[in-house]
């Protein structure tokens, strides 16, 4: 079953190219549910399905290591199967009819990539499982979109759900505008989360996006990929969540604060570049006081004792 229709918005952690082995496809699962997302999305292919010409008849035989992470059968089984156990949608886009079929029972909704979006054999094999289809839309014209929409739809797809896309890797520029011609989500691969939280606030339903769980790892899709604490940052704003600011570091430890210079005992008269100051504080700090209200605070007797270095807080004068 899909929260696909519930989740306002459906959000996709797209893995991409980002892992190596089965643990990494496991742990990436696990991370994407730990940041908020609905949905962890793979994809599955191999030479024969993109190019459809054997390799080794190829001169010079081109480097095929890429396609030793591909998903096989037996993997894609065990990756549902964990992101059942854990409570996240899987997903996977295959790349042709024959891969379709492998992919097909583990999944509750269909990604058609921008590549495959105009080819009709496939659009009819997607549309006959009978599953709703995400469809993204880079490198198309609004005809060649029309004409799939129509293919889907005349082969039985309940739901067709065309994503804004720009097939570039990573995008300098995403145009939201196509909201208005029919696009119902985004399937976003520039820098940083700016698109999906706008694409989010003009009322998307999808918000498809890369991620990596392995931030070191060099592979195909890391540059436009998020990091965990991006992508729960991401969610949390779009879902109007309280977030941790990445400002963190500034408010706790870099803002001028109002700070105790020296010990002060109870009763002792706070006297601004006497006993106290407006300084940066040497440890993480919530309490001290903007310097903006040193007057309130001038003259004033203590009420606890106050270390030299902490901060000057509301409690502790009177």
């Amino acid at each position: 079953m899909t929260r696909l229709f519930d989740a306002k918005p459906f959000i996709i952690a797209e893995v991409g190219s980002n892992w190596r082995s089965l643990e990494d496809c496991l742990e990436s699962i696990r991370v994407a549910k730990e940041c908020g997302s609905d949905a962890v999305k793979f994809q599955a292919f191999d030479w024969m399905a993109l190019y459809g010409v054997d390799p080794v008849e190829i001169s010079p035989v081109p480097d095929l290591s890429v396609y030793d992470h591909t998903l096989t059968s037996d993997r894609l089984g065990q990756l549902a199967a964990e992101s059942i156990r854990i409570g996240i949608e899987f997903m996977c886009t295959a790349f042709s009819p024959e891969l379709l079929k492998a992919v097909d029972p583990y999944v509750s909704v269909h990604k058609i990539a921008s590549s495959d979006a105009a080819w009709p054999q496939m659009l009819e094999a997607v549309a006959k499982t009978g599953k709703p289809v995400l469809l993204s839309t880079g490198g198309k014209t609004t005809e060649e979109i029309q004409t799939a929409q129509a293919i889907l739809v005349a082969n039985g797809c309940p739901a067709v759900l065309p994503l804004v896309c720009t097939a570039a890797y990573p995008a300098d520029f995403v145009d939201l505008a196509l909201f208005a011609h029919g696009h119902v989500g985004l399937s976003d691969h520039t820098l940083g989360y700016t698109a999906t939280v706008e694409a989010a606030r003009r009322g998307a339903v999808v918000i498809e996006k890369h991620f990596t769980a392995f931030p070191d790892l060099d592979s195909p899709d890391r540059p436009h990929s998020l990091t965990p604490g991006q992508f729960r940052r991401m969610v949390s704003i779009i879902r109007y969540e309280p977030a941790e600011s990445e400002e963190a570091s500034m408010y706790l430890r870099h803002n001028r604060r109002l700070i105790a210079t020296k010990d002060v005992s109870p009763g002792e008269t706070l006297q601004y570049g006497v006993n106290y100051g407006a300084y940066r504080s040497l440890e993480d700090d919530i309490k001290g006081l903007t310097p903006l209200v040193w007057g309130v605070v001038e003259g004033r007797a203590a009420t606890v004792q106050i270390r030299r270095g902490s901060g000057i807080g509301p409690e502790d004068f009177k």
